[in-house]
This record gives C-alpha cells, structure tokens and sequence, in this order.
C-alpha cells in the first residue's frame, strides 16, 4: 500500500535527519575541542591535516543534507498525491 511505503519514508527520513543532526554535533564539538591547536598551527596559505578532516566531515554532512532535502520534497510530492 502506497500509504505505508511513505510511511517507511518517512521514517527513514526521521533517522538520516538524527544521523545528520549527531555528526554535526561531533563535528561542532570536535571542533570547539581542537581549536586551540588548530589556530596554534595555522598558517596563512595552507590547511591543516586536522582543518582538511573536519572540513572533509563537514562536506559529507552538506551533502547528506541535501540528499535529505531532495527526498522530503519527493515525499512530499507523492503525499500530495496520495492526498488527491
């Protein structure tokens, strides 16, 4: 039934939202821990090792948000016409 598959979606959804929600958490606070020593070895013309991985985390989050956002607008699309 149509109705249940969207459900499943759903849900689905629910839990890449939570996933996507914990590694931008980790993110922030692995951040926030290793600023110190980022900023310590800053330099003006080069990234990093620990910049290039958090910022390597933080694009597979990006991406993980817009793969989200595509699927709650199909979602949405087939309730719309489920509804009709």
């Amino acid at each position: 039934d149509e109705i249940d598959q969207l459900v499943s979606e759903l849900s689905f959804s629910y839990d890449a939202l939570a996933n996507i929600n914990v590694m931008f958490d980790s993110l922030h606070n692995a951040y926030t821990t290793c600023r110190p020593e980022i900023e310590k070895n800053m330099t003006a013309t080069r990234l990093g090792d620990m910049e290039k991985e958090l910022l390597a985390a933080y694009d597979d989050v990006g991406l993980q948000v817009i793969h989200l956002e595509r699927q709650i607008a199909k979602l949405e699309s087939r309730f719309l016409l489920v509804k009709q």
